[in-house]
C-alpha cells in the first residue's frame, strides 16, 4: 500500500527511506507500535554507516499514524534526537476535539467517527460505549506533551478538508512556541491520504512534490 509513497519521497527527497513494519492494534495495542518505531529508528541510525549514510542525517517521518508515530520518536529520543521529522497530516491528539473533528466530520473521505474507532482500536477501548482512560489520550498524543523543548526540526502539513487539519496546525504552532524549527504548509484544496492518490489527482500530486521536496534541503 505504501510502496509508492516511500519511493516517491525517496526520489523527490533524494534520501533513503526505511519503511518499518511495526505492530498493529488491536493485536498489539499502545504502546506496542510505538516502542517498535523507537527500536526500528534507533537501530537504524546506529547502523546507518554500514548502509552508506550519514548517522547525523537520520530522520523520522509519516503520515496519518505514521505521523503520530514519528512525533512519538521525536519526543522519545531528545537524547539523542533525529535530525528532522516530516509528518504529513499527522494524528497529533487523540481527544479528537479540534473544530475541524466537527466541521468536516464526514463527506470528505476520513470521517470523525472512523477515527473515534481506530482511537478504540489503538488504545485498548473497543467495547461500545467504553472511552479510553484519559491518561492513555495523553501519553499517544505527541500534541500533549508537556514539553516540546528539543523536538527536532520539523515539516508539518494538513489537508484543507481534513477532519485531523486543525489539531496538525495547532502542534505546528505549539512546536514553533517551544522554539522549533518548523515549516508549516496547508494544502487548502487537499483531502486526507492525499500523497497515496497522486498519481490519480494532479493537485495532489503537486502537494506531493512540494511537500518531499522539503527532504532534500535537510
Amino acid at each position: 500500500m505504501y510502496d509508492g509513497v516511500c519511493s516517491g519521497i525517496a526520489s523527490t527527497g533524494r534520501c533513503w527511506v526505511a519503511s518499518v513494519e511495526y505492530r498493529l492494534a488491536p493485536e498489539n495495542p499502545f504502546p506496542a507500535g510505538q516502542d517498535d518505531c523507537v527500536r526500528a529508528f534507533r537501530a537504524l541510525r546506529d547502523m546507518a554507516a554500514q548502509l552508506g549514510a550519514d548517522p547525523d542525517r537520520v530522520g523520522v517521518g509519516g503520515d496519518s499514524m505514521g505521523g503520530n508515530l514519528a512525533a512519538q520518536v521525536a519526543l522519545l529520543c531528545r537524547a539523542k534526537p533525529p535530525a528532522f521529522a516530516w509528518l504529513a497530516y499527522p494524528w497529533v491528539d487523540m481527544a479528537i476535539d479540534a473544530p475541524s473533528t466537527q466541521t468536516l466530520a464526514v463527506g470528505y473521505g476520513l470521517t470523525t467517527a472512523a477515527v473515534e474507532w481506530f482511537r478504540g482500536q489503538y488504545l485498548d477501548a473497543r467495547d461500545l460505549g467504553v472511552a479510553p482512560a484519559w491518561e492513555r489520550i495523553v501519553a499517544a498524543s505527541p500534541a500533549r506533551a508537556s514539553d516540546l523543548s528539543g523536538f527536532c526540526r520539523t515539516f508539518l502539513c494538513t489537508a484543507g478538508f481534513d477532519p485531523l487539519r486543525d489539531e496538525g496546525r495547532r502542534f505546528a504552532h505549539e512546536l514553533a512556541g517551544a522554539g522549533v524549527d518548523v515549516e508549516y504548509r496547508c494544502f487548502d484544496d487537499q483531502v486526507h491520504g492525499f500523497l497515496s492518490v497522486g498519481g490519480a489527482v494532479p493537485s495532489s500530486r503537486r502537494a506531493f512534490l512540494e511537500a518531499a521536496a522539503w527532504l532534500r534541503g535537510v
